[in-house]
């Protein structure tokens, strides 16, 4: 999700923010939005992260589910605002 569909030129983000995605059972990964694009980098150093505007925890599968935009036990601490620009730009349409 994060190499594939959400780097694609139609998920354009306006806004600059970031999302830590936290999961209690892997890496850490930080997804950078901003006006040209998504970038997702594995964060080896949490101190990297200090700048992240949302932090969402939980299961591996719980934050996939919650990237897709699916229900999940994912727990948000942090901007809703930014939580929501990931939610409302990045949705898959298949034709």
């Amino acid at each position: 999700m994060l190499h594939g569909f959400a780097v694609r030129k139609s998920m354009v983000i306006q806004a600059h923010a970031t999302i830590l995605l936290h999961p209690a059972d892997g890496p850490e990964w930080l997804v950078t939005l901003g006006a040209d694009r998504i970038s997702a980098d594995r964060v080896e150093d949490i101190a990297r992260a200090e700048g992240a505007r949302v932090d969402v925890r939980g299961s591996s599968s719980d934050l996939y589910l919650w990237l897709w935009n699916r229900d999940s036990r994912a727990v948000l601490d942090g901007s809703q605002a930014v939580a929501d620009l990931w939610t409302t730009t990045v949705r898959l349409r298949w034709s």
